[in-house]
């Protein structure tokens, strides 16, 4: 007597249903899935070994390159100067962070960021950024000699054109300052003492006056070459100006009479200066 399909158990109803095309394709499907999963286990598995064997290590790079020439920079200009500066630029103020690494700003090579901040000056010596990011960022550095070149560079394209650079000079002092090189504050406010440019502001005119020490004798022994001490007359001479204009509030440069206080600083100082006049001998 013949069996009904109805009386077969579940499992064997559904290998009766089952074609030999469809058991092919089933089986097709589980050799993938099981490469599939092979393939991840080996991938993984190389992944794990490669960061065994490369644990710790990084990718080495430039820190801080050597400066292109100008021939150089023609060149890979292209045409497009403004382009390639603006591309310098931004490599100069993310320097040292790059492929996972970060370099402290008192490891830089200063001598070679002077080098750039020249090149890239003579690229377009009417933009400010240059200055600024060597005032701003790498001023910032804790390597005092680091900090000495970009004063000393801040000084060159101060000089330059102090009418209109004269932010680099104030820079400059500030700097000098911090590492207590009253030398180079010298060197960064001279030029400012000795303009008579108008657009020059009095704080700026001024600042070399108060960053020189706070007790004036310690400044001018300080200041004792031929050098410093027509530093000292200048600025003496300056004060002497400046005060018959606070006394007279007719000074035309500052509106010095709407700050008073302001002028109480500088008048103070006129008056610690007067009282160590021994030192304002050799000038004339």
């Amino acid at each position: 007597m013949e069996q009904k399909l109805t009386d077969i158990s579940p499992s064997s109803q559904l290998l009766v249903q089952l074609k030999p095309q469809n058991l092919s394709a089933t089986n097709k499907n589980r050799k993938r899935e099981g490469l599939t999963k092979i393939s991840i286990v080996f991938l993984l598995g190389l992944q794990i070994a490669i960061s065994l064997l490369l644990g710790g290590k990084k990718a080495s790079f430039q820190n801080t390159p050597y400066p292109p020439t100008k021939l150089a920079i023609k060149a890979l200009s292209l045409g497009d100067e403004q382009f390639l500066f603006r591309y310098f630029v931004f490599n100069l103020q993310n320097a040292g962070d790059r492929l996972g690494n970060v370099v402290a700003l008192k490891n830089h090579s200063y001598q070679r960021l002077y080098g750039w901040f020249i090149a890239l000056d003579d690229f377009d010596p009417n933009s400010k950024i240059i200055p600024s990011i060597a005032a701003n960022y790498y001023g910032a550095s804790s390597n005092g000699e680091g900090t000495e070149w970009v004063i000393k560079y801040l000084i060159e394209n101060g000089t330059k054109n102090i009418s209109s650079n004269w932010r680099s000079l104030t820079y400059a002092a500030f700097l000098a300052k911090n590492i207590g090189n009253y030398n180079l504050i010298t060197q960064a406010t001279a030029p400012l003492i000795a303009s008579q440019d108008a657009k020059i502001p009095l704080w700026a005119k001024t600042i070399g006056l108060f960053y020189l020490q706070n007790d004036i004798d310690e400044t001018f022994n300080t200041l004792s070459t031929a050098q410093q001490q027509q530093i000292i007359c200048n600025s003496w001479k300056f004060l002497q100006t400046l005060e018959s204009e606070i006394m007279t509030q007719k000074t035309q440069q500052t509106n010095i009479e709407k700050d008073p206080i302001f002028a109480s600083i500088i008048y103070a100082r006129i008056q610690k200066v007067k009282s160590h006049s021994r030192y304002l001998k050799n000038c004339d």
